[in-house]
């Protein structure tokens, strides 16, 4: 026969069989809420058993037996380890922010700058001066985008700062082609007072106007036509950094080229639509090309960008498409054409012509061996390098060559 006991504190029901009884004051513990108790006397027992022998009245209708709860094993949680696991994925979490804080914190730079440009300039051009003197054979390939008039308005700016030569950190200029508006960024490596240069207000220069903006560390320029539009324009967008600034406008490609050290984009925007169309068809001729072609009229960015470094100089050309399949279709032709490595034909007369204008043969092997096509979002391009800067100087002197690039005003960027 078996006895029912119940635990004070959860009121669960634990049963003994006659032949395991526990002894009166042993202590039960109870399977449910971990509760440790004394048993009852013997007679506590005797009494449920005669309790249960009584001959039940009939009362003429079947009673339910009383609900038994079964008593559920109490779980253990060791709450050191919950402690432990968490504070694990916490320091995960932490170092993968410091990594990406890293990352942002060095790209931030040029973004930051993009955004200021207004809607309607179409050739941007950027110089991360502060990373090319750590090449100093390279300098030099820097300063040729540092034409006269931006030092000039540096420097008059500067001296308002007292900001030296060696301050600048970052060279973007922007331009409306087809115009003589153009937009001078000049990203400084120290902070300065803005109250120095206008506090984001105009202030007269011999050559345009210019301000500081709420950065701190970047001085706005404009000259040209509408000086002073721009040159607000762009102290508005460097303050609230809108979310649908230049940076956005120019998608994958402009994002990629911006890492590079020296780059240059072009919009099909303004003065400048269908250019891109109109160069394409210059390629009409290599009929191996007429992917390339048909993707050069549907491009909305072409960007062009250099990167130094320890394994040899980098150059890039991308253009920006209306979706990653697109993108991907060009890579993948551009792979079995003439231009790709699967492909055993020759290249087209045109563009061997073109090389060999750019460079000597022992350039253009290099060039050749490791040229690559790639895609990433929208963008699609086509990246090599040359190991050796003394034989990159040629073709890296033309490929970001400042003469060179769009229509209506010396390549976009001289005056």
């Amino acid at each position: 026969m078996a006895f029912d006991v119940r635990c004070p504190s959860c009121k669960a029901k634990m049963r003994f069989e006659d032949d395991a009884l526990p002894k009166r004051g042993d202590p039960i513990d109870c399977p449910k809420c971990g509760q440790t108790f004394p048993a009852p006397s013997p007679n506590a027992f005797e009494e449920q058993k005669k309790e249960e022998d009584k001959p039940k009245a009939d009362s003429g209708a079947t009673k339910k037996k009383p609900r038994t709860v079964e008593a559920v094993p109490r779980t253990y949680f060791n709450h050191w380890l919950l402690l432990l696991i968490v504070g694990g994925l916490m320091s995960i979490l932490i170092a993968i922010l410091t990594v990406a804080w890293v990352v942002v914190a060095r790209s931030a730079k040029a973004e930051d700058m993009v955004a200021c440009v207004p809607d309607h300039f179409n050739v941007i051009r950027g110089v991360n001066v502060k990373a090319l003197r750590n090449y100093p054979g390279v300098q030099a390939n820097g300063d040729k985008f540092y034409d006269a008039e931006a030092q000039g308005i540096y420097t008059e700016a500067a001296n308002k700062l007292g900001l030296a030569t060696g301050d600048i950190a970052y060279y973007v200029c922007a331009r409306e082609a087809g115009s003589n508006g153009v937009l001078f960024l000049f990203g400084t490596t120290p902070n300065f007072d803005p109250s120095g240069l206008g506090d984001g207000q105009p202030v007269n220069l011999s050559r345009g106007v210019v301000a500081s903006a709420p950065t701190r560390n970047l001085i706005v320029a404009a000259s040209g036509r509408n000086a002073n539009a721009t040159l607000s324009t762009a102290v508005q967008n460097a303050r609230v950094k809108p979310s649908d600034g230049m940076h956005t406008k120019l998608g994958t490609t402009g994002k990629l080229a911006t890492r590079g050290q020296i780059w240059t984009v072009f919009r099909n925007e303004g003065a400048l639509k269908g250019w891109l169309a109109a160069s394409g068809e210059a390629i009409r001729e290599d009929g191996a090309l007429t992917k390339l072609r048909e993707s050069m009229g549907k491009a909305s960015v072409l960007a062009t960008w250099v990167s130094f470094g320890s394994g040899g100089t980098r150059m890039a050309a991308g253009l920006e498409l209306e979706d990653s399949k697109a993108a991907s279709d060009l890579v993948l032709d551009l792979k079995k054409g003439p231009l790709g490595k699967s492909d055993e034909s020759e290249p087209p007369n045109a563009f061997k012509k073109a090389m060999t204008s750019l460079a000597n043969v022992s350039t253009n092997g290099a060039w050749w061996q490791y040229l690559e096509y790639r895609q990433s979002g929208g963008c699609a391009y086509a990246i090599t390098k040359v190991e050796d800067v003394d034989k990159a100087g040629i073709t890296l002197g033309e490929y970001i060559n400042p003469a060179r690039g769009a229509p209506g005003n010396s390549g976009g960027f001289g005056r």
